[in-house]
């Protein structure tokens, strides 16, 4: 065993709440900081260009953990992919870069259930100031943050398509999804840099690339196998590096930012957990804690893919000459389709008259892909759809006492009639959007999964062994009180001092949207009640 320096802080994840709390933390030049990750140093230029997550969302790599759940039993027993990202910016790195923030009466919802100071107003400011925007600031919008911001980007008429067929069937507009109009059709926004089109990651958003201040330090291939745990008190952190172990000793506090996978499985090495399953593994138990890895959630939904009747999607920039077309204006101009998100476009909507608030998300890509393919072979596009508020809620637990080992995801996936029945409302209303005067002009012809799917059984089937998840897993170290979650409000683990938990993972209930911005967000208020706490 290695002992490396002493830090005031110990930060373990460089993902998305990750990187902001480090950066937040060495900023002042007064802390100390360790930032461990397992991921590699540098990265391939293709992660830096958007549609190079084509290369990475599905592959396991040096950038992508490549977890799989287990056979989902609901989902025709499918083991589904769960990609999570790996290096400086984690999953930001190989994610779709929409940012969308979610529902205001998301957060107010975690205030209700007890979440003190998680409301809609006290997060807003985070989330500016995280945020450079491109449209300059405004109530909702800041411009001094490292995050950039930018509007919709595609140039296929689809998107604009899309839009028109929302109002024809009488649903509003919004502008922008993260301001004053959450629910309705739009574009999407994107975290992206203005001047060459490339992702930005919050690697290259909060430390761009010299990571050069004295009082943080960076440590890559870190492959963290407990926290150091003495009289209920985080003193440190044990890691694997290039075959050999470490321990890094901190004087202030842990924080575990290992995304809802990997932070409960952190926990639970750690003897943090539900004491019949550490022992199980012969884990000392520290703290029976058994809502560890407990209350997993993410949007689960399908698309319906079509082929169109003109060329306006991005098969053109698929094959010679468009190609070469799409490669020199992204090398050189940084702009063009390779510069952006083939999902460009969708709703936050109520998919029946009685729901209180949105329920569905829609995304309109303006490709297609076929028998499961995720290369494209002629013009087409697709609409996908997930549940917002799903109510079915999964697990994840210990394969084995090994540290290295991937952890046991469970989705439990259509566990709940309501999920059922919401996954066929949302069948209905893509069809009926596909079925437009808007979309006639350049409908071709449904090839997924076809119009024989007509009945609700048709549909439950094709969903079910056809639908994916849609990469926002959250909620496995709960917030909320120790008989109901793992961390109080200020995020520190009921039980354990020193030791606070900052991602995902925390979620009570998951967001209505994509959640890669509330978790920069949490990076965000986290370092700040933690520097508040450090005077």
């Amino acid at each position: 065993m290695k002992n490396t320096e002493e830090f005031d802080f110990i930060v373990i994840g460089a993902g998305s709440a990750g990187v902001p709390i480090a950066a937040r933390l060495s900023e002042s030049g007064k802390h100390t900081v360790l930032l461990l990750e397992a991921g590699p140093p540098r990265h391939p230029f293709w992660v830096k260009v958007p549609m190079g997550y084509v290369f990475f969302l599905d592959r396991k790599s040096s950038y992508n953990w490549g977890f799989e759940t287990e056979p989902e039993p609901n989902l025709a027993n499918r083991v589904i992919k769960a990609p999570r990202g790996r290096g400086l910016g984690g999953t930001s790195l190989i994610n779709s870069m929409l940012y969308v923030r979610g529902a205001p009466f998301d957060y107010d919802g975690w205030k209700a259930q007890g979440a003190e100071g998680w409301g809609y107003d006290d997060v807003l400011p985070f989330f500016k100031k995280a945020e450079s925007h491109e449209k300059g600031p405004s109530e909702f919008h800041g411009i001094d943050g490292p995050l950039n911001v930018r509007g919709p980007q595609s140039e296929s008429p689809i998107h604009n398509v899309m839009v028109d067929a929302g109002v024809e069937l009488g649903f509003g507009t919004t502008e922008d999804f993260n301001g004053a109009t959450y629910e309705g059709f739009g574009r999407y926004h994107h975290n992206q840099f203005l001047k060459n089109g490339q992702r930005c990651s919050t690697g290259a958003a909060y430390l761009g690339t010299g990571h050069s201040r004295a009082n943080l330090k960076i440590t890559y291939a870190a492959h963290v196998t407990k926290i150091d745990i003495k009289e209920n008190r985080a003193v440190g952190v044990y890691y694997a590096q290039h075959g050999e172990s470490f321990q890094a000793k901190c004087r202030r506090e842990v924080v575990l930012s290992a995304g809802a996978f990997q932070s409960p499985q952190v926990l639970m090495h750690s003897g943090i957990g539900a004491a019949s399953e550490l022992q199980r593994f012969g884990i000392d138990v520290v703290l029976n804690q058994p809502n560890v890895g407990q209350n997993l959630m993410d949007h689960y939904g399908a698309d319906i893919q079509c082929t169109a009747s003109k060329p306006v999607t991005l098969y053109s920039s698929m094959k010679i000459p468009g190609a070469l077309t799409a490669l020199y204006r992204l090398l050189f101009k940084g702009t063009g389709p390779y510069t952006f998100f083939p999902f460009d476009s969708g709703a936050m909507i109520k998919s029946h008259n009685g729901a209180p608030r949105p329920d569905t998300q829609l995304l309109c890509g303006d490709y297609t892909r076929e028998n499961g393919r995720k290369t494209m072979s002629r013009h087409g596009f697709n609409i996908a759809w997930c549940q917002s508020v799903p109510s079915s809620r999964g697990s994840v637990k210990l394969k084995s006492s090994d540290p290295a080992d991937q952890p046991k995801i469970s989705y439990n996936f259509l566990a709940t009639e309501d999920d059922r029945l919401a996954q066929r409302r949302a069948f209905k209303i893509v069809r009926a959007l596909l079925s437009t005067n808007a979309f006639s002009k350049f409908m071709g012809e449904e090839i997924s999964p076809g119009l024989s799917c007509q009945t609700d059984a048709d549909i439950d089937d094709y969903v079910a062994s056809n639908g994916g998840q849609h990469h926002h897993p959250c909620g496995t170290v709960r917030m909320g009180t120790a008989a109901q979650g793992v961390v109080d409000h200020r995020l520190r683990v009921h039980g354990v001092s020193c030791l606070r938990v900052a991602d995902a993972s925390i979620m009570p209930t998951i967001v209505s949207g994509n959640t890669n911005a509330p978790t920069i967000m949490i990076g965000e208020k986290a370092a700040s009640m933690i520097l508040a706490d450090a005077v």
